[in-house]
């Protein structure tokens, strides 16, 4: 059974997360497994200013770009993908992206180490498959990390990042 499924019969799985996702893009409350009340957090759109990394330009970051150009506090400077540069180039172009800021990679290794540097959050557009070791290697990195779909395609992938996000506390 997929993860996809499992949501109609679990009480918490990653949909609860897409909810936190949604709360920093936009003004929606969120209640907590750990306190009573409903929340909603604060970003500063003043004092702060978030670098934003992509791993991989799929339809969901050319619909977010055109979110982050609005914004004075989000900014997208690196992203990964599996083409050259060169194959990539126009639509990095528009992204404001150069060379310096693209990393290739061969489909489900590790993401450079660089990348990850000086970025804020990471937004996962890849590939599902590839969801569960990007999630967990952003995670790792410490970074704010938001998955476009869902971060697991079956229940011992969900099973495998749940177990790393608890473990890590």
């Amino acid at each position: 059974m997929s993860c996809y499924f499992d949501g109609y019969f679990s009480e918490r799985l990653p949909a609860n997360l897409i909810q936190a996702q949604r709360d920093f893009f936009g003004a929606h409350t969120y209640r907590r497994t750990d306190m009573e009340g409903i929340f909603h957090t604060h970003w500063d759109e003043e004092s702060s200013n978030y670098n934003l990394g992509t791993i991989g330009l799929g339809h969901w970051v050319k619909r977010l770009h055109q979110a982050v150009k609005q914004s004075n506090a989000l900014k997208l400077v690196k992203t990964v993908g599996t083409r050259s540069y060169d194959q990539k180039r126009d639509e990095l172009e528009r992204y404001g992206l150069g060379e310096k800021n693209y990393y290739q990679i061969i489909p489900n290794t590790m993401i450079p180490d660089e990348f990850f540097n000086d970025l804020d959050i990471v937004h996962i557009a890849s590939p599902n498959q590839f969801h569960k070791n990007q999630t967990i290697q952003s995670l790792s990195k410490g970074k704010f990390t938001v998955v476009e779909k869902t971060f697991a395609t079956n229940r011992k992938d969900f099973e495998e990042i749940m177990s790393y996000i608890i473990n890590k506390k």
